[in-house]
């Protein structure tokens, strides 16, 4: 597959908004994230409930914005893994919800880290069980976030990075504060399309006290608000709509631009397993080198089987004619496919010669087994003909005995059906 064939025009194939909320606690991520499910619920004309996966056990806290906006809600409590992995299941396969909103997804990779660590009767993890928790977590979460057909919106919980740094002075190795990121396997959050740090701000000395929740678009695929910062005033003066409608205006031109000209399409990858060779692979492929070399040497040898000085200067001929060297060691050498090509090669130069028959072709196979169909021929005695005719080598042989056949056959009284269930190509009863 080439060109046109492989490459197809860009497109909007994923039209699902894929968000993330990270914050230390306190800092608005859930009521910022849930402010925005339910404004794109309302943009999308969903009449499906928006299903909640709740670790926290803090739904109960989110029913009135629920409520004010009209939407239902559904929940699930739980902190497993394999819970979230049917939720989305539930959502990809059976389109249960438009969105899936996942507070906290901290919980869930931390319950990962615990059950596997009392899977491997262990208090701590070693540095060779990261690579298998992050398949896990890669095959279970993040490759069904990008790929599956519906809204999803994460929150989790921030964490500090550290850095170390050499002192000049006294020359010991010291730890620093260097980041903050969402406390999931690494990068978790960035496998969305839109990534929002939330932070809170406080003024607490001043009489006008106040908390804000500031947003900072780590991550905009759209590019639209990506590196801005948003304040969301916590002000219960005014409505919830109100306050949701603040949190839309931020969001809604990112919506806008994932929902556009939209054309879902799964996204459709090669098999890389065919790259990874095992031994056993290995194995494989040596014998089948080793078989289509003996086919190759028979087929010479039985088109020109002298030992004069001409019959030996034609077989080097032909070597080098379909392998480009007269060395059976190099023939050796090569890999299946090449040596694959190289037999179509002499077959094809020997049948110009003249020193060999063409081979029976598709057509004739397919002749026989519609003759045998005709005449009934079924069981033991179907499979007794189409034995016999796999030892026919040339094209005129086995159209000689196709005449010959169906001429037997003819001249015998038809034979009924064979009872019972008949397989799709109707050649035996299974």
């Amino acid at each position: 597959m080439e060109g046109k064939d492989f490459f197809t025009p860009i497109a909007n194939t994923k039209p699902y908004l894929k968000a993330s909320f990270e914050g230390f606690p306190g800092s608005g991520k859930t009521f910022t994230g849930i402010q925005l499910a339910i404004a794109l619920h309302q943009r999308i004309k969903s009449t499906k409930p928006i299903a909640l996966f709740d670790t926290e056990k803090a739904g109960k806290f989110l029913i009135p914005f629920f409520k004010d906006a009209g939407v239902e809600v559904v929940s699930k409590e739980s902190r497993s893994l394999d819970d979230l992995v049917i939720a989305m299941k539930t959502l990809r396969e059976k389109s249960f919800a438009d969105i899936l909103f996942v507070d906290s997804i901290t919980h869930v990779y931390d319950n990962l880290i615990q059950a596997y660590l009392k899977k491997k009767n262990r208090l701590s993890m070693q540095l060779q069980d990261y690579p298998i928790i992050e398949t896990i977590w890669q095959e279970k979460f993040l490759t069904p976030l990008v790929d599956d057909p519906y809204h999803l919106i994460f929150c989790g919980r921030a964490g500090w990075e550290y850095e170390d740094e050499v002192n000049e002075e006294s020359g010991r190795r010291t730890s620093f504060k260097s980041g903050i990121k969402m406390r999931a396997q690494r990068n978790t959050e960035f496998d969305a399309d839109l990534t929002v740090l939330m932070e809170q701000d406080r003024n607490l000395l001043s009489d006008d006290k106040s908390v804000i929740h500031t947003a900072t678009i780590l991550k905009d695929r759209s590019t639209i608000i990506h590196g801005k910062t948003f304040k969301f005033l916590p002000d219960t003066k005014i409505s919830i709509a109100e306050r949701r409608a603040k949190v839309w205006e931020v969001f809604q031109p990112v919506v806008d631009a994932l929902l556009g000209a939209a054309n879902y399409t799964p996204m459709v990858s090669g098999d890389d397993t065919v790259l990874v060779k095992t031994e056993e692979d290995r194995s494989q492929a040596r014998r089948d080198c080793t078989i289509q070399l003996e086919e190759i040497q028979g087929l010479i040898q039985k088109a020109i089987p002298g030992q004069t000085a001409a019959e030996k200067t034609a077989r080097f001929d032909l070597m080098e004619f379909a392998f480009h060297t007269r060395s059976w060691t190099r023939i050796e050498g090569m890999d299946l496919e090449a040596l694959r090509i190289g037999y179509q090669k002499v077959f094809a130069r020997l049948i110009e010669l003249g020193l060999v028959d063409r081979m029976p072709t598709q057509e004739q196979r397919d002749r026989l087994a519609e003759i045998l169909t005709k005449y009934n021929i079924h069981g033991v005695e179907r499979l007794k003909n189409e034995d016999a005719f796999k030892v026919i080598a040339t094209s005129a042989d086995y159209e000689r005995e196709l005449e010959r056949t169906e001429a037997d056959l003819a001249t015998r009284p038809m034979k009924a059906e064979p009872k019972g269930v008949k397989s799709p190509d109707g050649k035996l009863p299974l």
